[in-house]
């Protein structure tokens, strides 16, 4: 498989990127900084314009890497036109509106600025788009302006193409990973953005939150940048894997999954007597479908118990 037009040889791990880009319609580049990113999502796009594949490109990314961006587009496609989408909400109009008549290949803007326009962006943009998301760890978490407008956008236009470019794709709460997944494909972890809101209204540095207090230990205190970056690899690995497994090898649920299930229940109610569960301690997850009659071991299938009444439940569905 060719690489694509492009005035700067690539090293073999863009090519091999690049090659990825072709089989999916969204991806999520979580490489190191330095890696070169942002080259195989410009070619990748601009090949992709030149095909007539999509319309344009709208960059997000914050607002001291625009002129980067362009910097990087001009040196990789020379021929490809771009306009920064700056100044005040009048300026930014029009210029979106001219880049949009003149056919201007990359619209680039700030994650801020997506407010500013809003109203332009919602009615003048195109699902035959490509959307890339620069820093996507900007976005924060659900109760964000910045997660509510853009994905107000996604759900209207549904983006044909959707990239996210991140070297450290979590930086403060595990739980921001999801808001970034949500723009890959929104339906990936089912009702992610009811899971998301039910997930950020309970979810606190409790005792029995361990995950989220040794992520901050290891990545807000550790000196060693090797280490913050391993464990924020097995952090990513234990929060997604459990959610989009969909066979099971296990029956128990996974802490992950057992913290989940807990902050996503409303009232704490046991499922077998009845009562509220009053503490985390006294709780176990239980499978509304019997482990052993072939239900999965996954959130969907999983429901708050007392840990005593879970002992004496029966295999009755």
């Amino acid at each position: 498989m060719s690489y694509g037009d492009t005035c700067i040889a690539p090293f073999s791990h863009q090519v091999k990127g690049y090659e990825l880009l072709e089989k999916e319609n969204s991806f999520f580049i979580a490489w190191e900084q330095g890696t070169g990113k942002s080259k195989i999502i410009i070619d990748y796009c601009y090949n992709t314009i030149t095909k007539g594949e999509i319309k344009y490109v709208l960059v997000v990314a914050p607002l001291s890497l625009l002129y980067n961006w362009k910097n990087e587009i001009l040196k990789h496609q020379p021929r490809a036109t771009t306009v920064i989408l700056y100044g005040s909400k009048i300026e930014r109009a029009e210029l979106f509106i001219s880049a949009l008549r003149n056919r201007t290949n990359f619209l680039l803007i700030n994650y801020d600025g997506i407010s500013v326009i809003f109203d332009y962006l919602y009615k003048y943009l195109n699902s035959n788009i490509a959307l890339i998301l620069d820093e996507s760890h900007s976005i924060k978490n659900i109760r964000t302006r910045r997660f509510k407008l853009l994905s107000k956008l996604y759900d209207k236009f549904l983006f044909s193409k959707r990239f996210l470019l991140s070297g450290t794709p979590i930086t403060q709460s595990p739980l921001d990973i999801f808001t970034q997944f949500y723009f890959i494909d929104k339906n990936i972890f089912g009702e992610i953005k009811k899971v998301l809101i039910d997930v950020h209204k309970e979810a606190r540095l409790e005792s029995n939150n361990s995950i989220m207090i040794k992520y901050y230990e290891v990545t807000v205190n550790s000196p060693d940048a090797e280490l913050s970056r391993r464990f924020r690899h097995k952090v990513l690995k234990e929060l997604i894997e459990p959610l989009l497994i969909k066979t099971d090898k296990k029956r128990s649920f996974t802490e992950t999954q057992k913290q989940f299930i807990w902050h996503m229940s409303k009232d704490k109610r046991c499922a077998i007597c009845g009562k509220i569960v009053e503490r985390y301690e006294d709780y176990e997850p239980d499978h509304i479908i019997p482990w052993s009659k072939g239900g999965l071991t996954t959130i969907e299938n999983a429901q708050i118990t007392h840990r005593d009444c879970n002992k004496r439940k029966s295999n009755k569905v």
